[in-house]
């Protein structure tokens, strides 16, 4: 059979390290200057852990702060960096002066904001604001609204529900998506996708480098195709084929196809006279 004689010493273990735990909670720290700075962490529950000049771990139970002026104010709140904040019930907030404001917030990373509920930010100076469900991921990343998602350095979900992912992209309107660089989706409910595509119209959809759709329910498709009018479709780069149900004026072409599934455009007149 199994002594037990060691748990009498476990437990002195154990509890030896508990008051060293709230030793260090409780004692001065040494700065960069001569004389010994005081700590004052202050923390206001038995489950409650605060480290640092000045960190507080408040609410009721289970609160974290460590770091210089970190503060976890909420149940369950976690913040871990000089200034941090968490702000918000359940919140975590990780880095130098990141805040998690609201309730179950999560910001990571130098001046990270995580103000919506449940809102996510990541990166420096990312922002996750809105009401609730928005996440922001990369350098000064921002989804402004409720359920906008932003990724990427500078990305831009400022729409209701948008998505914008890439460096400097952006998805404004409600229901935007944006995709890659400097991509621009403006309209309502329109598509981005490409380097500088841009999608002005409402239902737009532009896809392709430089690509622009700016009438209402129009599609652009290929590098620098371009479909101005509202329902107009144009394929192709910079626009080779395109159909409207707009009123047409000038030389009237058919679209034609041949057997290996290739494009082209016929005059209309020509194919008048071959039948």
């Amino acid at each position: 059979m199994m002594k037990m004689d060691f748990l009498p010493n476990l437990a002195l273990k154990i509890s030896a390290l508990t008051l060293a735990i709230v030793g260090v909670a409780s004692c001065t720290t040494m700065a960069t200057s001569t004389e010994p700075q005081p700590m004052n962490a202050n923390a206001t529950s038995s489950t409650a852990l605060a480290l640092g000049n000045t960190a507080t771990a408040g609410g009721t139970n289970d609160t974290v702060a460590i770091g210089n002026q970190a503060n976890a104010g909420l149940n369950s709140a976690t913040a871990v960096g000089g200034q941090a904040n968490a702000a918000g019930l359940g919140s975590t907030s990780i880095g130098w002066q990141s805040k998690a404001t609201a309730e179950r917030a999560q910001a990571f990373g130098h001046l990270a904001n995580a103000s919506g509920v449940r809102s996510t930010a990541v990166g420096e100076a990312a922002m996750a604001g809105g009401t609730n469900d928005t996440v922001a991921v990369g350098n000064k990343a921002n989804a402004g609204l409720n359920s906008a998602t932003a990724v990427g350095g500078e990305a831009n979900a400022a729409g209701l529900g948008s998505t914008s992912i890439g460096w400097q992209s952006k998805a404004t309107a409600e229901r935007a998506q944006a995709f890659g660089h400097l991509a621009n989706a403006s309209g309502v409910r329109s598509t981005a996708v490409g380097e500088a595509a841009a999608a002005q119209g409402a239902n737009s959809v532009a896809i392709g480098n430089e690509s622009m759709a700016g009438g209402m329910n129009s599609i652009a498709i290929g590098n620098e195709a371009k479909a101005t009018k509202n329902n107009q479709v144009v394929l192709g780069n910079a626009g080779q084929v395109q159909s409207s149900t707009a009123s047409q004026s000038g030389t009237v072409r058919i679209v034609t196809i041949d057997d290996n599934g290739t494009l082209g455009t016929m005059l209309v007149d020509y194919y008048k006279s071959a039948r």
